[in-house]
């Protein structure tokens, strides 16, 4: 299991009597930029398993195997899972589909890998066959290609 620490960034404030100019947000790759073109839709990635209480479930979505960034949760969220102890935004999908990343969103009932508590904005690798639990939802992903040869996550 591979663990990383999101690094808060602390501003150091100027010193006194002079002015600092603000920085400038750095150029992110976007639809309005001319040349940007969105990673193809070449996957579905699902989830499957469980509630505390009995019923499985399952979600899915297309994705770019390139470029996977999920928002998981019980609200309008890319996957939905029904049920009360999942929160709204519970967790983020990060990565490709060679190397997945979790983060918990500042959920209510918690997040885990295979046990291991995955604390607000810590960044945890996922492998396949790994065991993701939201708050009473337990389940695993999977990631196959639109086309092709078939690749389990």
């Amino acid at each position: 299991m591979h663990r990383l620490r999101q690094q808060g960034q602390q501003e150091t404030p100027p010193p006194e009597g002079s002015e600092a100019d603000p920085p400038s947000p750095a150029p992110e790759p976007g639809e309005d930029e001319p040349g940007w073109t969105p990673p193809a839709l070449d996957s579905r990635l699902f989830i499957r398993g469980s509630l505390a209480n009995g019923p499985d479930f399952e979600a899915s979505c297309e994705i770019s195997s390139k470029a996977i960034n999920l928002v998981i949760g019980r609200g309008e969220t890319d996957l939905r899972i029904d049920s009360a102890a999942v929160s709204r935004r519970h967790a983020l999908l990060n990565g490709t589909a060679e190397l997945l990343t979790l983060t918990d969103l500042g959920s209510n009932n918690g997040t885990s890998i295979n046990g291991v508590p995955c604390l607000e904005d810590e960044i945890m690798y996922v492998e396949p066959g790994d065991i993701i639990i939201l708050g009473d939802a337990r389940f695993s992903i999977e990631i196959k290609p639109s086309a092709g040869e078939q690749k389990e996550r």
